[in-house]
């Protein structure tokens, strides 16, 4: 993985921030949504299995958060353009749009 979080706090932002992530670029793949940010969507379910793995799962109130950290340009954004890892990201992108019809289980 890239940078891991290091304390639980950090573990539970970056899994919140993962899941509405997806979500946005969920919506994005559906037509519902436009615009910034770019997912880098194996890194974000990198983070969620992990986080799983770890015991910690998404908050159902993450979303405020997750705007606030977007809005300080933190989260798992990146611009995946031109590289490999940013063609994966895409293709599983697409594949959370097309098999969840944009929405991943809440915990």
């Amino acid at each position: 993985m890239g940078r891991d979080p290091a304390t639980p706090e950090q573990w539970q932002q970056a899994v919140d921030a993962a899941r509405e992530l997806l979500l946005v670029d969920a919506a994005r793949q559906l037509g519902t949504a436009s615009g910034d940010p770019t997912v880098r969507a194996v890194r974000c379910a990198e983070i969620l299995c992990e986080g799983a793995r770890r015991g910690i799962r998404p908050s159902p109130d993450a979303i405020d958060r997750v705007a606030q950290e977007l809005a300080a340009g933190h989260a798992c954004a990146g611009n995946g353009e031109g590289n490999a890892e940013g063609n994966a990201d895409k293709k599983a992108s697409r594949k959370v749009a097309k098999g969840r019809k944009g929405s991943l289980p809440r915990n």
